[in-house]
């Protein structure tokens, strides 16, 4: 009986310990926005809006740490933030957008060192281009259920650690002609980012969306999944990855710096534009056997030091075109897997194996397919 009581009071004291943090951390949120208070209106510069009916702020030139951006000046409500109006706050950690609030500019905190507390108005449904972008003690962010878009940049160079994307939001900017396009960069070199997990109503991922996230271990892909852009993964630390038989596109320098020994890349992939620059320690590639072109310079850079770890890989089933300088200088190759049904390739130029170590029959191999230039120099 007596052991039971102890235990049950072991289990009372860990119960209060969690509660107890959980409470220090929710008190300590409502202390930062507790503090948080509307700065003299000689603080800020603003105008009227084009319809008339509202306030934009143009510039705040305080230096408070908490602050709560009025709902009305000179009474009318502060609907607008412009363009950078709070940009290179230096000293500004807590910062409450009011309700009144229905739209955000370009670049409206970035370089706003210490800024970590954040309330949204609930009117606001897009993080707008480069919103949080260089905010580098922003380590979490929760996004609110009012939020249903995120443009290029919005949390680029942050300090951004996690992030928790739900399956409503799309990544969606508009470009210089007007026209929405994929946001691209949006978590660009944030260093600190260690884990995403994208939500499936994701379809593509933007040109730089991860790339320089060197601390970012693991990332699962989507399955309705399409297009991975330029450069999306470029110098990630992951080693391992899965894509999801749903993506057909892959552009260039997609996987630049890819850390792991091995990368299948499924069948449904059609465009492949070199993908796998500087990849030092891939020693098995997959290519998908819908593949018709491999895109010039596949390998190129990973070739530039010499250290690539590539041993084998395949020539698609329904490979047309090898495309310029391809294989060339790939001196670790020594598989290359042709199958029996390729029996014509146009190769772009005489240079693709040069510099290679492949084995004499399959140097043949290749020389029957059509290839009429050298593979040692």
């Amino acid at each position: 009986m007596k052991k039971t009581a102890i235990i049950f009071l072991c289990v009372l004291l860990v119960s209060v310990n969690i509660f107890t943090e959980e409470k220090k951390t929710s008190s300590n949120q409502e202390k930062y926005f507790a503090m948080a208070k509307v700065p003299p209106l000689s603080d800020f510069e603003y105008e009227l809006t084009e319809d008339m009916e509202g306030v934009k702020i143009t510039k705040y030139r305080g230096e408070a740490l908490h602050v709560l951006i009025p709902n009305e000046i000179e009474g009318l409500p502060v609907t607008e933030l412009a363009d950078y109006s709070f940009s290179s706050r230096k000293k500004l950690e807590t910062i409450i957008i009011p309700d009144t609030v229905k739209k955000v500019g370009r670049y409206v905190f970035n370089f706003c060192d210490k800024l970590k507390n954040i309330s949204l108005s609930k009117t606001i449904t897009s993080i707008a281009e480069g919103m949080f972008s260089s905010c580098e003690s922003l380590e979490e962010f929760i996004i609110p259920d009012h939020i249903t878009n995120i443009e290029r940049s919005a949390f680029s160079q942050s300090g951004l650690k996690s992030i928790y994307l739900p399956d409503r939001i799309t990544f969606r900017s508009k470009s210089f002609f007007e026209e929405y396009e994929i946001s691209s960069y949006v978590f660009s070199k944030c260093k600190k980012l260690q884990e995403v997990f994208l939500p499936s109503s994701i379809t593509v991922i933007g040109n730089e969306m991860f790339s320089g996230c060197t601390s970012l271990r693991k990332i699962i892909l989507p399955e309705g999944l399409t297009k991975i852009g330029e450069n999306a993964f470029a110098d990630c630390s992951f080693t391992e990855l899965t894509i999801p038989d749903t993506v057909t596109t892959i552009l260039s320098g997609a996987f630049y710096g890819y850390k792991g020994k091995k990368l299948i890349i499924p069948d449904s992939v059609t465009v492949l534009d070199c993908s796998f620059s500087s990849c030092k320690n891939l020693e098995y590639l997959r290519l998908p056997n819908s593949l018709t072109k491999i895109g010039f310079y596949l390998f190129h850079s990973t070739l530039s030091d010499n250290s690539s770890a590539l041993v084998s890989v395949n020539l698609p089933e329904s490979l047309q075109k090898i495309d310029y300088h391809t294989f060339q200088e790939l001196t670790s190759l020594k598989e290359l897997i042709i199958p029996d049904s390729l029996t014509e390739v146009e190769f772009a130029d005489d240079n693709i194996f040069l510099g290679t170590n492949l084995p004499l029959l399959t140097q043949k191999r290749l020389k029957e397919l059509g290839y009429k230039g050298k593979f040692n120099k």
